[in-house]
């Protein structure tokens, strides 16, 4: 499915800034991205990486045999990044408006890149970034009230 989406194996446009810090894996999801996202939200995805952190080699590294410990710890690294991501940039929380694919489609073409791109560990990761995420956001709303 990625092959079927992929522009240019090379860094997509607008994220030559950091072209020698993006693994293969990260340049791939990019160029996927580029071609199912809305310019305005893509490129707050790419204002978000020139952010930076410092999970993403832990990420990177994380072997598919890693334990429920080592994915919950980096999980909850991952999501605290993630949410002040989205409070900066709200547009992060929907990253797929707009799509000229549609937003059903946008998220069925990512899952497939995800499959194909990360280990199982480094899925369980992001499953659980979106829970983690999930009750934060809950939380938030509650405090509004």
């Amino acid at each position: 499915m990625i092959r079927a989406h992929r522009a240019r194996a090379d860094t997509p446009t607008g994220f030559e800034q950091l072209g020698q810090g993006l693994s293969e894996r990260q340049r791939s999801l990019l160029t996927l991205l580029s071609t199912v996202m809305e310019p305005t939200r893509l490129a707050e995805v790419r204002d978000s990486l020139v952010v930076g952190n410092d999970v993403d080699d832990d990420f990177e590294a994380l072997p598919a045999t890693a334990d429920d410990a080592s994915i919950d710890a980096l999980a909850e690294r991952i999501a605290s990044h993630v949410v002040e991501a989205e409070r900066s940039r709200p547009g992060l929380r929907d990253p797929f408006a707009g799509s000229s694919a549609g937003e059903e489609e946008a998220q069925k073409v990512l899952a497939h890149a995800f499959v194909e791109l990360f280990n199982p560990a480094q899925l369980r990761v992001l499953q659980r970034v979106e829970e983690l995420r999930g009750k934060e956001a809950h939380h938030h709303g509650h405090e509004r009230a």
